[in-house]
C-alpha cells in the first residue's frame, strides 16, 4: 500500500510540474540556428514565423497596408498578409501576364510555394517567391519584397521561413 501511495504521489508531482504560469497548451516548435521566432500579433496576426536572427543583418519590420514587410539584412525581405492562397492566380495573372517582367523559369513549384526567376529586358534576372500557409481557418500569403532583388538561395530560405508559420501558442491561465 505504501508503494502504491508513493507511486501515485510521484506521478501527480510530475503531472503538475508542467502546468506552471505562462506555459502553452501547444508544444514549442524548435527554431533552427540562425533564426528567431517572430511574433506577428503586434501586426494583427496571431501567428509566429521563424525569421533570420540579427547575425544576418539589421532587422526592420513595418506595416504595409494589407500586411507586414519583414526585412533582415539584404538577403531576406518577405511580406506576410492574410489572403486566399490562390497559386494559379499568381502564376497565370501576376507572373505570366506581367507587362514589366518576363518569366525566365520556375526554380521551385510546390502546391503551396513557388520560386521563379524574372527579368526586365536588358537587365539581370532575379528570383521571387510566393507561398501560402493555412493556420486554423486563416490563409496567410507570403511573398518576396518586390522592391529588392534576391538569389535563388535567398528565396529558398524565405520559402522555408514561410513554411514555419504557425499559430501562436495559447497561454494557460495560472491555476
Amino acid at each position: 500500500m505504501k508503494n502504491l501511495f508513493l507511486a501515485t504521489a510521484f506521478s501527480a508531482a510530475f503531472l503538475f510540474m508542467g502546468c506552471g504560469p505562462g506555459e502553452s497548451d501547444t508544444p514549442e516548435i524548435p527554431v533552427p540556428d540562425g533564426m528567431v521566432a517572430f511574433d506577428l500579433s503586434e501586426y494583427g496576426m496571431d501567428v509566429i514565423l521563424n525569421i533570420p536572427d540579427s547575425t544576418n543583418g539589421i532587422s526592420n519590420h513595418e506595416n504595409v497596408g494589407d500586411g507586414v514587410m519583414l526585412r533582415v539584412g539584404n538577403g531576406y525581405g518577405m511580406k506576410v498578409k492574410v489572403g486566399a492562397g490562390e497559386m494559379e492566380y499568381v502564376k497565370t495573372e501576376l507572373i505570366a501576364k506581367s507587362e514589366v517582367y518576363k518569366l525566365e523559369k520556375y526554380v521551385l513549384e510546390e502546391p503551396a510555394a513557388i520560386i521563379w526567376r524574372q527579368y526586365i529586358e536588358g537587365q539581370d534576372t532575379s528570383a521571387r517567391m510566393f507561398a501560402f500557409v493555412k493556420v486554423g481557418d486563416v490563409t496567410y500569403e507570403m511573398e518576396s519584397d518586390p522592391d529588392n532583388k534576391f538569389s535563388d538561395d535567398a528565396c529558398k530560405a524565405m520559402v522555408e521561413s514561410a513554411k514555419s508559420l504557425r499559430a501562436k501558442p495559447a497561454v494557460k491561465p495560472k491555476e
